[in-house]
């Protein structure tokens, strides 16, 4: 049931991401493969050109 769910919430916010750089035109890409069974629960996204500015406001936040 935790993997299932697990699974769910990545699959979902996968989504957002692609729908978050399609709305903005961002330069968003997620390098973590898309397949469920070789990536597991993590997404790696980088964020090309923007990216320090992105990891300093994200630290500013805590």
């Amino acid at each position: 049931a935790l993997v299932a769910k697990s699974r769910r919430l990545t699959a979902f916010l996968e989504a957002v991401i692609d729908q978050v750089a399609s709305d903005t035109g961002k330069q968003l890409e997620i390098i973590t493969p898309r397949d469920p069974d070789q990536r597991g629960c993590q997404l790696s996204v980088v964020l090309h050109g923007e990216g320090r500015a992105l990891f300093d406001e994200l630290t500013r936040r805590g």
